[in-house]
């Protein structure tokens, strides 16, 4: 049985720098996240909840993690926060200029096998792209060709194959949708990040 950490809320966002927030700032989002390790046997109470402090880059990688509440077990707390560190995030922006940003979040522990599934992906950046997008689907069109004409990921080069992926990295309006999707179905176009996309589970 294997580690998935879902984020529940984002309790507290706290500037990295020193002065005030002065104009509007949309906060860091989630993208990526990898499930943690196995805790060791001698562990006796797992945690339900880890209180983490985590500062996302203008790129939205992540350069430091705090963990505020640990395992109890000092080898594990170094290995989930070598894992966090490999997260990725929509960073903060202020004006459309991305920042980078200290933000306080509390996840929930919970229990689950990884979900692998081959994908493909056509990502849209405005949500009436990718409504034109799934009318053609809609229509009756190839999804490999309306991504290599309209997708703005690299994948759009190979017919928006994405591979097989785990599920369970996404944030959780993507997995959502998923995991209750047909073999050779394609979701409505889902918001991700700065992305509209739609996803279709291939055969395996």
């Amino acid at each position: 049985m294997k580690y998935t950490l879902f984020i529940v809320s984002l309790i507290l966002a706290a500037c990295a720098g020193t002065s005030p927030d002065i104009n509007p700032m949309k906060y860091p989002e989630l993208l990526i996240q990898y499930p943690l390790p196995e805790l060791p046997a001698s562990v006796k109470l797992p945690p339900s909840f880890l209180d983490l402090e985590i500062f996302v880059q203008e790129n939205g990688s992540v350069e430091r993690v705090r963990l505020l509440t640990g395992s109890g077990s000092a080898s594990w707390d170094s290995l989930a926060i070598q894992t966090i560190r490999q997260w990725r995030f929509l960073p903060a922006r202020v004006d459309d200029h991305a920042i980078s940003k200290w933000i306080r979040l509390r996840a929930s522990i919970r229990y689950s096998e990884p979900l692998m599934m081959p994908l493909s992906g056509i990502f849209c950046r405005e949500s009436s792209t990718s409504d034109t997008v799934y009318g053609l689907l809609e229509s009756g069109a190839a999804f490999d060709e309306l991504a290599k004409q309209y997708s703005s990921d690299p994948s759009a080069s190979v017919g928006g194959m994405i591979g097989t992926v785990n599920i369970y990295t996404y944030p959780e309006n993507v997995r959502r949708e998923l995991e209750n999707l047909d073999r050779n179905k394609y979701t409505h176009p889902i918001r991700y990040g700065n992305h509209y996309v739609i996803f279709k589970r291939l055969q395996e």
